[in-house]
């Protein structure tokens, strides 16, 4: 089946984030219906999305959310795409290669929160985050020498039936 999706492309302007937040929480709840699964996207989005802007050189971030159904199961992806500094897309890189080699993502995303109190700028944190209470695999490739896609991913039991739009 094609998955359900939704793209948006911002210009570095990280006050449309809460409402970003709330619309793909809204829309992967009703096609999961699964209020939690719901939750640990809007965290994904939000920290995703939030370092892609924040640290974007040039034309801003694209945000895609796809929902797929896989059988017996639905595949989450949130995956943000931006250009960033030579320094800012080495540390990513490094975040997420240390991230993927932890054994526990709870004991890696509190050596983050120490770590995080000595860097103001590129902590991780956020990263961490998702890593941690969203208990999404994060992943990155690089689509150019400049440019970065940061790819956060789950599975989810397809128990429920989807909730049908109110009217």
């Amino acid at each position: 089946m094609a998955p359900n999706y939704c793209r948006f492309h911002f210009q570095a302007n990280v006050n449309v984030l809460a409402p970003v937040r709330r619309f793909v929480s809204d829309i992967v709840e009703r096609l999961i219906n699964k209020p939690e699964v719901a939750s640990r996207v809007e965290v994904a989005v939000h920290e995703l999305a939030e370092n892609s802007l924040k640290y974007a050189s040039a034309n801003g971030a694209r945000i895609e959310i796809e929902v797929y159904d896989v059988p017996g199961q639905m595949r989450v992806l949130v995956r943000t795409t931006n250009r960033a500094t030579p320094e800012f897309l080495k540390t990513v890189c490094g975040l997420i290669d240390e991230m993927n080699a932890a054994q526990d993502p709870v004991a890696y995303y509190l050596k983050t929160i120490d770590r995080s109190a000595a860097i103001a700028i590129g902590s991780g944190l956020g990263l961490a985050r998702v890593f941690a209470e969203s208990g999404m695999r994060l992943s990155y490739d690089r689509p150019s020498d400049d440019e970065i896609a940061v790819t956060a991913e789950f599975r989810v039991p397809a128990t429920n039936p989807p909730v049908a739009p109110p009217g």
